[in-house]
């Protein structure tokens, strides 16, 4: 196909694509003898794409970025000319096959291209398997920065973005609330990669953009295979719902990378999105070809294979006694009904067909290789052969019963991956049990408080212990962790350690004199462990110091002055909450920063009613982030977030109720079936929101619709049929005066 654009200095040698205003080339630029791909377009969309991609590769030269070769205008085309990247994208070389070292090379070189973009001011926001280009020598580079923005002029079709993103599978939590994302989401999207690299498929899966945020911010990242478990912190910390914590991942993203690909020599593990055989899933050290460590087959699969001889024989002599029967019949039809058969149905001996069910159920319950569907669809098929049959259900609750405490032991024992296989089985066979449900939400909460120990972890390593912001953030994330999974180990020890390394920063600060710097650090030991006993040391010291009162009085002052400017709970480091607290650190029984304090936790109930019946949902959370770190009452703190959560609840049920009415009523069920109808679920939406005006106008339908359907049945004589539709359209609208007439003119007649 001849192109009909031809850059100056370049020869054309293939045409990708071609469309009226639009071109995908492939060429050589003459002067250097060079192989290029060549984009040019005439049509506005297009050019600002060019000229966008055209500013990035002209601001950014990095090894891991496309190299800019040309760019300019020609006989009314805007072009630009790009290195060629001749093995195609990840997702080629990975059908292809390719090693997991090479992989994690890859992983690097575009999370380096990714900063980089970053310290120019920059974020990529399309970040895929496809985006990322594989040159000749193996290296990786980052391609397709038609969707690149700049950190002050953020992406203006933030619509658009999210539904590309959700289309290629990459969109994170903050661009599918519509919220503007820079270098965070970018990792989001390599940990998408990253994840689908080595699992074969995408992390996160969702039919709306409300299911996708569920997924990705409820539930714990879907498994990896056990060959590749080091690889999970790093997912992890990618994939976490938290920008925040994602941030601090991203500080740590090259030591994690490192210490994996030291962990083992990768290079004899090799990806490859297609089939493999047997000796491919050898080298995996997959089980779906297991043997012993001499390379001979496992008992295991020696059973199996000797099961499924005794099945191809059995199969084979049943088909060959089937026939002899059946011709044998023919002659002589009531001679083969077999002695067993005869003393079943007489009563005389057990059915052996039930015999046979509950020998392989018991058989199945006795093999620990077993899991919960197997076990348990043999008890159903003896119950299926005999529905009262005591043993089989008596076995089936227990086996449930245990399975469920296998689940909380696992739980107790730090042992998720047990767990998290348990109950995925489980909620198959139990959808909607309560204790099922309760352990689903244990396990959750035991992911993310794993991933936020994680986070924080990485963030005292990176800022250390004596960085005050860094210190608060993690006191907050370690009493998070206590709130999610109650008296967890690391978290109790993260929050002693800090607490003892303040408490000497406070004492020392008060030997110097330094009574506010004293008292800072002291605040930062009592938030993380009040019970330590070495805070009464450092309390004395500061009390003893000659200018500890006049501290306290100044600080006390600067509350006052900024309550009266409202900066009650914020800025951070200047706010009135934080000059009390810095009060009570010191004299904890100090009358007038209590009364403040008491004083600010009425505001902070009252703001907070406000904004809920205000609507203002996302600025109550963030009340109750603020209130929670200034150290407001927990109780009070505590009934804000649990007004919060009814609210919504609430909301949710009633969006819920109103999809439910509108789906009944599309299929004409107003008002029957009496247990659910259209009619019903709308009078469960004004229960829950009174002023619901969704709900109005669809009650208003449907009275209109029951009306119309009382005149038409009255039109062909079913007046039966009329005055019940009609009854029941003034059941829901009962002031309206033509259908009061209607009702009076009908029972005249």
């Amino acid at each position: 196909m001849d192109s009909p654009f031809q850059p100056p200095g370049f020869s054309i040698t293939r045409v990708l694509k071609q469309s009226a205003d639009d071109l995908a080339l492939l060429g050589y630029q003459q002067s250097l003898n060079r192989r290029c791909f060549i984009r040019a377009s005439r049509s506005p969309l297009g050019v600002n794409a060019i000229q966008s991609e055209i500013a990035v590769l002209s601001t950014c030269q990095h090894d891991a970025m496309l190299e800019l070769i040309s760019r300019g205008d020609h006989d009314g085309w805007t072009f630009i000319a790009t290195e060629y990247a001749s093995k195609g994208s990840l997702a080629d070389a990975l059908r292809a096959g390719l090693s997991v070292r090479q992989l994690i090379k890859v992983i690097a070189a575009v999370g380096s291209a990714l900063r980089h973009l970053q310290q120019n001011g920059l974020t990529h926001n399309a970040v895929s398997m496809e985006s990322i280009l594989m040159r000749t020598d193996g290296g990786a580079v980052l391609g397709d920065y038609r969707w690149a923005s700049t950190l002050h002029q953020p992406v203006t079709d933030l619509a658009a973005l999210s539904a590309m993103t959700r289309r290629i599978g990459t969109a994170s939590p903050e661009v599918l609330r519509g919220q503007q994302a820079g270098v965070v989401n970018d990792f989001f999207a390599l940990g998408v990669v990253l994840f689908q690299a080595l699992v074969g498929e995408q992390p996160f899966h969702g039919d709306s953009t409300e299911a996708l945020l569920e997924q990705i911010t409820q539930r714990p990242l879907a498994p990896v295979p056990q060959q590749f478990l080091v690889f999970r912190p790093l997912l992890e910390a990618l994939l976490t719902a938290n920008p925040e914590h994602r941030a601090v991942a991203i500080e740590q993203f090259d030591t994690l990378l490192n210490a994996i690909s030291i962990e083992s020599d990768w290079r004899s593990i090799t990806l490859r999105n297609q089939d493999v055989d047997a000796q491919e899933i050898r080298v995996l050290g997959g089980n779906l070809l297991v043997t012993d460590a001499d390379g001979r087959p496992s008992k295991r699969t020696l059973r199996r294979k000797r099961r499924q001889r005794r099945t191809v024989i059995g199969l084979l002599v049943m088909l060959s006694g089937s026939l002899l029967v059946g011709a044998a019949y023919l002659v002589e039809p009531a001679r083969f009904m077999s002695i067993d058969s005869i003393a079943a149905s007489l009563g005389l001996a057990d059915d052996p067909e039930l015999v046979e069910a509950w020998a392989e159920a018991r058989s199945l319950r006795q093999d620990p290789n077993q899991g919960l569907a197997a076990i348990a669809a043999a008890y159903q098929r003896v119950l299926a052969l005999d529905p009262e049959h005591r043993a089989a259900k008596a076995a089936l609750t227990t086996l449930f019963a245990k399975w469920k405490q296998d689940i909380s032991s696992a739980l107790v024992n730090d042992n998720t991956e047990l767990a998290a296989m348990r109950l995925e089985e489980a909620i198959t066979l139990l959808p909607g049990d309560p204790e099922i449900n309760l352990l689903s939400l244990q396990l959750q909460n035991r992911y993310r408080a794993e991933r936020l120990l994680l986070s924080t972890e990485a963030l005292l390593t990176s800022h250390g212990l004596g960085d005050l912001p860094s210190a608060a953030a993690a006191i907050q994330s370690y009493q998070e962790i206590l709130r999610l999974a109650p008296n967890h180990p690391d978290a109790l020890q993260g929050l002693e350690q800090l607490a003892s390394h303040y408490v000497g920063l406070s004492k020392q600060a008060a030997v110097d004199g330094e009574v506010a710097q004293a008292i800072r650090y002291l605040e930062r030991a009592t938030a993380a462990d009040g019970s330590l006993r070495s805070l009464d040391d450092a309390r004395r010291l500061i009390s003893e110091a000659t200018t500890a009162q006049a501290a306290i009085e100044e600080l006390l002052r600067q509350g006052d002055r900024l309550r009266q400017r409202g900066q009650r709970l914020l800025p951070k480091g200047e706010s009135a909450v934080e000059r009390y607290q810095q009060v009570l650190a010191t004299d904890p029984d100090n009358a007038k920063a209590m009364r403040a304090m008491n004083e600010l936790a009425v505001w902070v109930v009252q703001e907070g009613g406000r904004l809920i019946q205000a609507g203002s949902l996302a600025e109550v959370e963030l009340l109750v982030t603020h209130a929670s770190i200034g150290g407001i009452r927990e109780a009070v703190v505590d009934e804000l977030r649990s007004n919060l959560e009814r609210e919504v609840e609430r909301r949710e049920s009633v969006a819920t109720l109103l999809q439910g009415s509108r789906e009944l009523f599309a299929k004409g069920l107003i008002t029957e079936p009496v247990e659910r109808n259209a009619v019903m679920l709308l009078r469960q939406v004004q229960q829950l929101d009174p002023r619901n005006q969704s709900a109005a106008e669809m009650l208003r339908q449907c009275a209109q619709r029951l009306a119309a359907a009382a005149i038409e049945a009255h039109e062909f004589g079913l007046l039966a049929d009329a005055d019940q539709y009609l009854t029941l359209a003034l059941t829901i609208q009962p002031d309206r005066p033509e259908w009061l007439a209607l009702e009076s003119q009908w029972q005249r007649n």
